[in-house]
């Protein structure tokens, strides 16, 4: 059904979850999976902070940390599982990695922002839903604690 399934993860409980559901359909599917985490450079934008500048690399080389720790429990018979690191806008660099990896399917959590900060920052999700090349699945915060504390 899905070949090619991309999960952004900011390495949060909910985006566990998210991972948690793309790896259940790709095990259906034997599908590939793709875990993405991008890190927006907003240091770079606000010169000012020059210390923030410096730590550019420990930022890197942390959610490179990051990810192979989350590589070691998405694990599953008969699916490929790659990731990556991406710099940038997180709605950009998510939609051009949709297109690299030939995604069939993007599932990513909703993470509920409103008010002035949804105004101001307007959500990833909305944006990904409106543009990406295939069909996404979203899921939304609220999930129950119950099930957070499993993952």
């Amino acid at each position: 059904m899905f070949d090619n399934i991309l999960v952004p993860t900011d390495f949060s409980p909910f985006s566990r979850m998210a991972e948690k559901m793309a790896l259940d359909l790709a095990k259906e599917s034997r599908g590939k999976l793709l875990l993405l985490h991008v890190i927006d450079p907003y240091f770079e934008r606000l010169p000012y902070l020059v210390s923030a500048r410096l730590t550019r690399g420990k930022v890197r080389r942390g959610a490179l940390d990051q990810m192979r720790k989350e590589l070691k429990w998405v694990r599953a018979p008969g699916v490929k599982v790659e990731s990556r690191v991406a710099s940038g806008s997180p709605p950009e660099a998510i939609l051009r990695s949709a297109k690299d990896f030939r995604a069939d399917l993007i599932v990513l959590g909703t993470h509920g922002r409103t008010g002035i900060e949804h105004l101001l920052l307007g959500s990833v999700a909305e944006k990904i839903l409106r543009l990406a090349p295939c069909p996404v699945l979203t899921l939304r915060k609220n999930i129950p604690e119950e099930i957070l504390e499993e993952l």
